[in-house]
């Protein structure tokens, strides 16, 4: 098993605050955990999220378009 971590800002229920989601991906697909981040602003949550020893993926031109980046 392996985790992903989604940054989206303009979600329904967080609005324009910053907020990271961990996915778990097994057998090819991905499913969404109840643990999340947040911080004030994107440079906080990068922070907090590089500070865990996770690197940064850029956005996908597919992912919807509250999707900011991803971190593994």
């Amino acid at each position: 098993m392996m985790s992903i971590w989604t940054v989206s800002v303009g979600t329904v229920d967080f609005g324009d605050q910053p907020v990271a989601r961990r996915h778990k991906i097994a057998h090819g697909r991905s499913r969404p955990t109840a643990d999340l981040l947040t911080a004030p602003d994107l440079t906080a949550l990068r922070t907090m999220l590089a500070e865990c020893g996770l690197a940064r993926i850029p956005r996908d031109p597919n992912d919807d378009p509250v999707i900011v980046e991803s971190w593994l």
